[in-house]
Formats: C-alpha cells, structure tokens, sequence
C-alpha cells in the first residue's frame, strides 16, 4: 500500500469513527446509561475535575479521592466503555469535528472514543485493585500506591499483542509526585489514542458494507422522524427535486426515505459497532 493509499485509508477510518459516534449519541439506551453514570459520579467529578480532565485531577485528587477513582469510578468507566465498545462515556450532546476532536474548553480537546471492540474498549480500565502502601504524601506517587496484579488470563484467551497493550514507563521516584503524577496521566491518555488509531483496536470479525456515502443521508431523515415529521414530509426535506417528479401516492422517494430510516435505526441501535 503506498503513501496515498495509507492516508486515504486513515482518513476513511477516521470519517467511520466520526459517523459511529453520531449513531451512538442518538442512541436513547446510551443516554440513560451516561446519565445513571453522572447521577452516581458526577458530582464527585464537578469538584474535583473529570477523568479527561488531567490538570484539574492532578490538582484537586486527594490520595483517598484517587483511591475511590481507581478502586470505585474505573469499574463503572470499564463497564460502560465495554457495551459501548467505546474509549470514554462522552455526553450524548457532544459533536466532534471532522478531524475527530471536541473542545470541553479553550485549549482542551478530546478525541472521538469510537473504534474500538468491546475487549478492547475494557482493556484501557482495567486495573487490580489499588491502595495506599505509605502513610507520606510527600513521598512519590509510586512509593504511595500500589496496584494488585489481576488474576491471569486462561491459556485458550487470546490477548492483545504486548506491545500495543501495555505502556512501560521508567520513572524517576526521587522526583516530587506533583511532577510525576501529570506526566504519568498524560503518556498514558497518549498511548490510548495511540491504540485507537491504530488497526490493532479497529480489529473486528464481523464486517458490514461501507455507505460513506449515505449515512449522512441516514442521520438527517433519522433526525426529522425523531421530529415528528411524516415520511412524506421529510422525502420533500430531503429530496426537494427528485420527489415532485414521480407520481402519487407511491412515490418511490418516501420507500427510500423509509429505507433510511430503517437503515439509521439499525445502525443506532448498536450496528455502528460493526462499521470497520
């Protein structure tokens, strides 16, 4: 595959990862799921500062916040990310640009968390659980916390390769902990968007045809139904000129839109997981 090729079958991928997401975000299944998740957690996460957020936790995250972080909020981030077969439990309002980023803030971004598998997406939070091994917080974050191995995985599981799944680290324990702890947050959000670009996480044994072309088709006529409007009414939205030119009142134009809409509602209602 040449250097063209490459770039045309990344930005393809990455087009896919944007419209998953906006299949997903009208999903009213995931809206409740990321609701329950902020009524449990979400005020927890307003004082203190969001997972995505890594300088307001390196700033507001207490050693017993970041045990409760780690030991009560990644299973729940873990169990969510897994059905959804998603990175992070964004809010459904959220839209990302085409380059696949939203702002939260000014200078802040977070990019797309589609594309992923439902192994995978567990994957980036799983962690034994952690806990407190020296009563100093002026010792570093390493010699304060300790992480208890998971139990290993059975032979006939098979695991990712190595050195996509795992992110080593040398760090320098001598150093205060308000220098390592940012440092150690952020090579790792970089190494999981690392992951998600790459065609180790969009692996998936199960393919369904690529309509680049038509799912935006697919978005809006799944928008106007959700509207109220009639199938009749939206053929007219959509396709201003092609309706007025077939007969009534089996114009071929309201089937399509009707075919779109089951196509959506598939598509909505979990098959952008199958979109690779």
């Amino acid at each position: 595959m040449g250097k063209k090729d490459k770039e045309r079958d990344f930005r393809e991928r990455q087009q896919i990862r944007w419209y998953q997401w906006e299949f997903l975000r009208r999903n009213p299944e995931y809206e409740r799921d990321y609701s329950e998740f902020m009524e449990r957690f979400g005020e927890w996460f307003k004082k203190r500062g969001f997972w995505y957020q890594l300088q307001r936790r390196d700033a507001a995250y207490s050693r017993r916040d970041t045990l409760f972080y780690y030991n009560s909020i990644w299973p729940a981030l873990k169990s969510i990310c897994a059905k959804w077969c998603i990175s992070d439990p964004f809010p459904p309002e959220w839209t990302f640009d085409k380059r696949g980023f939203y702002s939260y803030a000014p200078g802040r971004l977070v990019a797309l968390p589609t594309g992923y598998t439902s192994e995978h997406a567990a994957l980036l939070w799983t962690t034994g659980p952690v806990e407190i091994v020296s009563g100093s917080r002026n010792e570093p974050f390493s010699a304060q916390f300790t992480t208890k191995q998971p139990a290993p995985k059975k032979r006939h599981e098979q695991l990712p390769t190595p050195e996509m799944q795992y992110l080593q680290l040398r760090v320098d324990v001598t150093r205060p902990q308000k220098e390592l702890l940012p440092e150690i947050q952020q090579a790792i959000r970089l190494h999981r968007d690392k992951l998600s670009r790459s065609r180790f996480v969009l692996a998936s044994t199960r393919h369904t045809r690529r309509r680049l072309d038509q799912y935006s088709a697919y978005l809006r006529v799944w928008d106007l139904r959700q509207n109220g409007l009639s199938f009749r009414q939206i053929a007219l939205e959509v396709y201003p000129n092609l309706y007025p030119h077939h007969p009534a009142p089996r114009n071929p134009i309201i089937q399509r839109v009707m075919d779109h809409y089951r196509r959506a509602e598939t598509l909505v209602h979990g098959g952008y997981k199958e979109l690779v």
